[in-house]
């Protein structure tokens, strides 16, 4: 991805101005990265992520565990090929980037669960959400979804050799 030419490997042109200006908010302001750090783009960590009032038809981890501290509770996915994903969030509720954004913007439910990084909520601009969003796609590897020769358990990139 070209984020890990920037990150890992140093190539300070390997984002663009938008992408970089993302990449600030999203590791700086925003602290996205504390459920998200890079390279994996995920803690792994069960969170709630206040996409519900009501957590009767799905509970989250409280399913698994029992303990109410785990209620409404989901696995913080990766963002790795995020564009790739759709929809987004465990039920698949949002269509598109923005609308996951304008969820943490303004859609957040408090509830005694809630992620404590959720709690003040997350204010974008129109400008900042474009940036967060150009920033995210960096996050798209091509080679590892299109290439036929990567050994890869996609099945996308598989070539017909196998």
């Amino acid at each position: 991805a070209r984020f890990d030419d920037f990150y890992t490997n140093g190539n300070k042109n390997a984002l663009n101005k938008e992408e970089l200006k993302g990449w600030e908010l999203f590791s700086g302001r925003l602290n996205c990265v504390k459920c998200h750090p890079a390279p994996l783009f995920t803690n792994f960590k069960p969170l709630n992520n206040g996409a519900f009032d009501d957590y009767e038809l799905d509970a989250g981890r409280f399913r698994v565990t029992l303990d109410s501290s785990d209620i409404g509770k989901f696995k913080t996915p990766s963002l790795r090929n995020i564009a790739l994903t759709a929809p987004y969030m465990h039920d698949g509720r949002f269509k598109k980037l923005n609308d996951v954004l304008a969820h943490y913007a303004a859609g957040i439910i408090r509830s005694e669960t809630l992620a404590p990084e959720l709690q003040q909520g997350i204010k974008l601009s129109s400008n900042e959400k474009a940036d967060i969003i150009a920033f995210l796609l960096t996050l798209n590897d091509q080679e590892f979804i299109f290439n036929p020769d990567t050994k890869y358990p996609l099945g996308i990139g598989q070539s017909k050799k196998e």
